[in-house]
């Protein structure tokens, strides 16, 4: 894997780690030396906050890669990644999700808890 390659993958990764239930195919197109990320659902893509994170990351790469092309397309029957180099969905932000504890914390709590 190429550092520009490592790079995509990290910034799909913040795209997908901020805005939930989208998703991201990622491929490189030799012939035009150019990477495409293809984003789903299009409703989601059109969503101005969205776009506003895909301009700011699109420049990060582009500030490190500026003889590179680098887009990001809408989840459309005509245009679609074909083979993509890397995949992934973003998760639901859940507020009240549990917070995990070390297993050192833990074991020292339930200890306590036997000799209580």
């Amino acid at each position: 894997m190429t550092n520009e390659e490592s790079l995509v993958i990290k910034l799909i990764d913040s795209l997908a780690a901020k805005h939930e239930g989208m998703l991201f195919l990622y491929g490189y197109d030799e012939f035009l030396n150019h990477h495409i990320v293809e984003v789903g659902p299009l409703e989601k893509f059109k969503n101005d906050e969205y776009l506003s994170d895909e301009v700011e990351v699109i420049a990060q790469f582009l500030a490190i890669y500026p003889d590179k092309g680098f887009s990001f397309i809408g989840n459309d029957p005509y245009i679609k990644v074909e083979n993509p180099i890397y995949q992934t969905k973003s998760r639901p932000n859940k507020s009240n999700s549990k917070r995990l504890t070390s297993p050192a914390k833990s074991f020292w709590n339930h200890w306590a808890r036997l000799f209580h």
